[in-house]
């Protein structure tokens, strides 16, 4: 937690200096809990703030300014097209990374019907643009989404139900993912782990509804709700499993 913020202080200072320089500071892609600190800062600071493509997505790039001078954009939408049945996220991920671009240059991408939906910053969309010609074995093309983008994303996944004995990380990790109670400590142990975008190292974590989960590799889950107790004690909670995610065997 403490890296977190050092590290979100430093980004908050490149902010606020662009801002005194140019008047505007345009961001890195954030993920919400980062886009949250910087929406504290920008109103202590009296700032305008806003975000792109929106707070119905996850991933946004942060724009700030002097307030009434926040009209300016920084962004584009792709949209990738071919034969993509067989495609997953981090499949697209991996390619797009292959390219050397940084994590934060890549936002949401999220299958709509038959195409996949990449946000990405100007300078990614160029490459990307010129560069991405296969994602795997699948031959691809890159085009301009255009205007009509969908207001609320689709996510893709499937909800369960698991029972653990208790509501520590390490239980709830080992049910969702299909692990050994080893397996699912040495994830933790190793910061292979996050819970709601921080890497969580302590395996008697307690889970809460609400909490995302993401296992390096295997992808994400979220924790619903409690369902409800059995006769022996055990939890019943239900959890969303991101459609990328997959159990080990």
């Amino acid at each position: 937690m403490q890296n977190w913020l050092k590290e979100m202080e430093k980004t908050w200072m490149e902010l606020k200096n662009s801002i005194n320089n140019r008047g505007y500071a345009i961001s890195s892609f954030k993920n919400p809990r980062e886009c949250q600190f910087l929406k504290s800062r920008a109103d202590m600071h009296n700032l305008e703030y806003d975000l792109w493509p929106g707070d119905s997505w996850e991933r946004n790039i942060v724009l700030l300014s002097e307030p009434g001078d926040c009209n300016y954009f920084s962004g584009k939408a792709l949209k990738l097209i071919g034969d993509l049945d067989g495609v997953k996220h981090n499949d697209i991920l991996g390619s797009i990374m292959h390219l050397g671009l940084d994590r934060g240059e890549i936002g949401d991408i999220v299958k709509i019907k038959e195409h996949y939906l990449l946000f990405t910053s100007d300078r990614a969309a160029k490459i990307i643009k010129n560069n991405l010609r296969e994602i795997g074995s699948t031959i691809i093309k890159v085009d301009e989404w255009g205007p009509d983008l969908p207001t609320t994303p689709e996510i893709p996944g499937m909800d369960i139900v698991i029972s653990v004995a208790s509501l520590r990380l390490d239980n709830v990790l080992r049910e969702v993912y299909g692990l050994k109670r080893a397996e699912a400590q040495q994830f933790i142990e190793r910061n292979q782990v996050k819970v709601n975008y921080l890497v969580e190292s302590r395996t008697s974590y307690i889970i809460e509804p609400g909490d995302l989960i993401s296992l390096s590799r295997a992808g994400r889950a979220r924790v619903k709700d409690i369902e409800g107790y059995s006769k022996k004690g055990r939890c019943r909670i239900s959890v969303f499993v991101y459609e990328h995610g997959k159990r080990h065997s």
